[in-house]
């Protein structure tokens, strides 16, 4: 091996600064449209919660089953990549080149977004970090060794990867080296394409003595250039990691204010996603008439403060929906001052706290026209079935429910609930709901990974049995006196 001479010291600067002959970019497509991906440039799209979770939990699980398949079969190559690609693919088509034409596009998209999520997720911790770092690593080299060489070079030059080329007069005059040192006959390498890098650029092949060196430039060929790139893909992982780290330490001071800060925009898709079926049944009343009576006004609009709605929010919110069937003037006079009660503005004004399953269910019984109350003690089971069926639970699952409403389980019966919607195991939860709130809470740190889904299947359970309201309960349910809010349902017929 040679490394001597100023002449060869100029042409290896000459690599690295970018001065020599290098393949030109041709095609001005987007990073995006290729299999592989440096991940360089977050997307900019916006996407729905529910697919933010269910990308992100993909994502995780592709990488788990990297870990297993690497712990399983250790460093026998040919039976790693049969169950990489078996394994694997079942997960993330794309991964392993069977993703069909027609869905190639919305798989890069996922694949990039996907990414970017357990970026963010992950970047918090040094530990998870790495973790994530490597098994993103080896995820990039599959792939990469999988692509065929001519989308290899498009790949390169869609990220402005620039490679000095051997020309053919000087890969003929090196035929017999690089046959020996990569072990191809001479007539292959003459019509095999060689690259120049700069030698500490790819010491993986140095260790391994699969590569020509000379004047402390290494010559590779396309399916060599795995060597190149994964280090970088690595380096520029890890950069980017440490740089979300520090970035979330700067804005945690801005943003632990209004961590959970709920705005009116973000009701719906919370509703759809984390509220328990009692508020998302209000939500959707109110949503279709435009307004709500009395008690689900009061019902909900706790259930909104404690979730982290802040008081101007909640006057927005309801607002919005009672003026669309009444001008703002009534609203601000007969309705806004009952809101800014429950935030202890008005009144006596007591900070009012959200209401326990325990109220709601002992509570005022829902009439006809009302939308209040605990659907698993107050609806139908024929009507409630209906409801769950809607909303996407399976007919299993709806008799499980419901043969709990039967037996006043309600407790158990929102459990199972927000199993089902959760995709969790049953008895996932390991335990029974007994806040609205409390479900809610739940739900979040399941959407956002901060606890597993099977975490409570050794956990106690409990059960709320129902007991008659006694008179003094009834008593305390009754509103403030100075709360004119509780009587406007007959003067307005709403």
């Amino acid at each position: 091996m040679e490394f001597a001479s100023p002449i060869n010291a100029r042409v290896r600067r000459s690599i690295i600064q970018g001065t020599r002959r290098y393949l030109k970019v041709d095609e001005q497509v987007n990073q995006n449209n290729h299999n592989l991906n440096l991940y360089l440039q977050p997307s900019m799209e916006t996407i729905t919660l529910l697919e933010f979770q269910e990308l992100g939990q993909k994502r995780i699980r592709v990488l788990r089953k990297i870990e297993a398949i690497k712990e399983k079969v250790g460093s026998a190559r040919d039976e790693y990549k049969k169950e990489y690609l078996k394994e694997v693919g079942a997960l993330m088509p794309l991964a392993t080149l069977v993703c069909p034409q027609d869905q190639l596009a919305e798989a890069r998209r996922q694949d990039r977004i996907s990414h970017f999520i357990l970026r963010l997720a992950f970047c918090q911790n040094m530990e998870q970090s790495e973790w994530f770092t490597k098994l993103e690593t080896e995820l990039f080299r599959m792939r990469f060794q999988l692509e065929p060489v001519p989308s290899i070079m498009q790949f390169l030059r869609l990220n402005s990867i620039s490679l000095e080329q051997l020309d053919p007069a000087e890969r003929k005059l090196l035929a017999e080296d690089l046959s020996e040192s990569h072990s191809i006959p001479v007539e292959q390498v003459l019509k095999t394409e060689f690259f120049k890098v700069s030698f500490d650029e790819v010491f993986e092949l140095l260790f391994s003595y699969r590569v020509y060196l000379k004047d402390g430039i290494a010559y590779i060929t396309a399916n060599e250039l795995l060597a190149l790139i994964a280090p970088r893909f690595r380096e520029n992982l890890c950069s980017s990691l440490a740089r979300a780290r520090r970035h979330l330490g700067f804005c945690r001071k801005r943003i632990d204010a209004n961590l959970d800060d709920v705005t009116p925009e973000m009701v719906d898709e919370l509703a759809r996603i984390s509220f328990p079926l009692c508020m998302r049944n209000i939500n959707t009343q109110l949503k279709i008439d435009h307004k709500v009576r009395y008690f689900a006004r009061r019902q909900y609009g706790l259930f909104l403060k404690g979730i982290g709605m802040s008081m101007e929010s909640s006057l927005a919110f309801f607002r919005k929906e009672f003026t669309q069937v009444m001008d703002g003037d009534k609203f601000s006079k007969e309705y806004a001052y009952n809101i800014r009660h429950m935030y202890g503005k008005e009144g006596h004004r007591v900070d009012a706290r959200p209401m326990s399953c325990a109220t709601i269910i002992l509570g005022n019984t829902p009439a006809p026209q009302d939308c209040h109350g605990c659907p698993y003690r107050h609806m139908e089971t024929s009507g409630l079935a209906r409801k769950l069926e809607v909303l996407g639970l399976s007919q299993e699952q709806t008799k499980k429910i419901t043969d709990l409403t039967k037996v006043s389980q309600y407790d158990k019966a929102c459990a199972r609930y927000f199993e089902f919607t959760h995709k969790m195991p049953e008895g996932g939860l390991g335990a029974v709901i007994t806040h609205p709130n409390e479900y809610y809470s739940l739900s979040r740190k399941i959407l956002l990974g901060e606890r597993s889904l099977d975490s409570g299947l050794a956990s106690q359970q409990h059960v709320f049995e129902p007991q008659k309201p006694t008179q003094k309960k009834m008593q305390d349910q009754e509103p403030d006196i100075e709360d004119d809010f509780y009587n406007d349902d007959a003067q307005m017929e709403l």
